[in-house]
């Protein structure tokens, strides 16, 4: 007999007896035929089985989607606030630039105006050494080029000639 067949009980027959199952043992026949056929019973046993595999493969789905989906919410959490902080830092750098660049301005400005009062006060020196000597042409802004005195643009080299190279 194949096994998972779908044969009744009338059907199966003992070694040696002539009666069907049903005549010979009347008990079993009542108590089997009340319950569904075996290849039934097969089916819907193999039917929940598979339900109930698929529903365990679903819930493990389900958590390793649930905790991934956390993990990505997590880390873009984390990225946003890294970004946050980045921006901010940026912003706090940018303040910072713009403020040196005021102070280097500045202080460009100071040195401009210390170097003419300098160089006013270099002049006013030397005329006191030497009274009758015109200091006109010279100019904080002029250099020395080729023995005259020049606009310092239109000289060459930013450097005065009597630095060394």
């Amino acid at each position: 007999m194949p096994y998972g067949s779908d044969l009744s009980p009338d059907l199966i027959r003992f070694k040696g007896s002539h009666l069907p199952f049903s005549k010979e043992f009347p008990s079993e026949y009542r108590a089997r035929s009340s319950q569904p056929s075996s290849g039934i019973m097969n089916m819907s046993n193999i039917f929940l089985l598979r339900t109930l595999m698929l529903q365990d493969s679903l819930y493990k789905d389900e958590e390793k989607w649930g905790k991934s989906l956390k993990d990505a919410h997590a880390k873009a959490k984390e990225i946003f606030v890294e970004k946050k902080y980045l921006q901010d830092s940026l912003d706090a750098l940018l303040l910072r630039q713009k403020d040196l660049e005021n102070d280097v301005s500045d202080l460009k400005d100071e040195v401009l105006s210390a170097a003419g009062v300098y160089f006013e006060w270099s002049k006013e020196q030397v005329l006191f050494l030497y009274p009758n000597l015109d200091l006109s042409p010279l100019d904080p802004f002029k250099a020395v080029k080729g023995g005259a005195i020049v606009d310092e643009e239109s000289t060459t080299s930013l450097e005065p000639e009597f630095f060394p190279h």
